[in-house]
């Protein structure tokens, strides 16, 4: 062995051109496949901090349970954070010339609004459930300002079968089981959306949202707490109403689909091999 390691210092040191075209070749192929990696593994963690920046930092949503089922979420290991919120329902608010705007509105605490992400961008968070914030773009499309008070009926919006629907269509959808309201606006949220949010007022409809304690085991955390063998599906015989934070966990933990995965790894493969091509063919030309 010594006689082998004397033998290839002394060819290194005669060969010096050779030498430093090989380390040469070696050092570009090492820091090409590091730059590779870390731009890949960069993007990941800009991508899950967006993500969690714009909606909060959550793998589940269950909507429309009771206080019992809150508490048997509460009671699962396999989840280390929930928050939750009140559903007050739909209202349909009537403009000008015939025209309507629909608007979701939720009670929730301020530490539970900090968590999801329901930052206000002017004015206050309610501090009671007589104040209501409200997203600044429908502000705008109601023609409403801070101070103003606002009064609508807000319940349940269900279509001409009795079936729950999501959008209001004055022919086909009707709101039931209606509650009047009235709130002193007090703040703009940033969300583009249609969605309001007043504090201590309190519905039998809970929205929970769950965060995994170990995001590597979600399909069997998940699957277990859904009752299924496909959370994908998105469809449960325990709860009515769920959603998966697929946006998270797809660049979290990988929960691509498997043609995704397919993709992400046949590019990682192609441009690891061209480094690699790249580099033997500058280490040869060094001989």
């Amino acid at each position: 062995m010594n006689i082998l390691k004397r033998l290839t210092i002394k060819d290194l040191k005669l060969n010096k051109k050779r030498t430093i075209g090989t380390l040469i070749g070696i050092i570009l192929a090492i820091t090409l496949i590091t730059v590779v990696g870390g731009m890949f593994f960069s993007m990941r963690k800009t991508l899950i901090e967006s993500e969690i920046q714009s909606n909060g930092y959550y793998h589940v949503q269950l909507s429309d349970i009771s206080e019992s089922e809150v508490n048997n979420v509460k009671n699962n290991k396999d989840f280390s954070h929930i928050e939750t919120m009140y559903d007050l329902g739909n209202a349909v608010i009537t403009l000008e010339n015939d025209r309507f705007q629909q608007l979701h509105t939720y009670s929730m605490s301020k530490e539970t609004a900090d968590y999801l992400k329901y930052n206000i961008t002017e004015g206050r968070f309610p501090e009671n459930g007589k104040e209501i914030a409200i997203s600044s773009y429908y502000l705008k499309s109601l023609n409403l300002k801070l101070g103003d008070k606002i009064n609508f009926v807000s319940g349940d919006l269900i279509d001409n079968e009795n079936e729950v629907a999501f959008e209001y269509e004055p022919e086909n959808t009707r709101i039931i089981n209606g509650k009047e309201y009235e709130f002193t606006i007090v703040g703009a949220l940033n969300q583009f959306s249609r969605n309001a949010v007043t504090t201590d007022v309190k519905t039998e409809k809970i929205d929970a949202y769950l965060t995994l304690k170990n995001p590597g085991n979600y399909k069997e955390d998940i699957n277990e707490l859904l009752g299924t063998t496909d959370y994908k599906k998105e469809t449960s015989p325990k709860y009515k109403f769920l959603s998966i934070n697929k946006s998270l966990l797809e660049w979290e933990v990988f929960a691509f689909s498997d043609s995704i995965m397919k993709v992400l790894i046949g590019m990682v493969v192609i441009v690891i091999f061209i480094i690699l091509i790249t580099s033997v063919f500058s280490i040869r030309n060094s001989f």
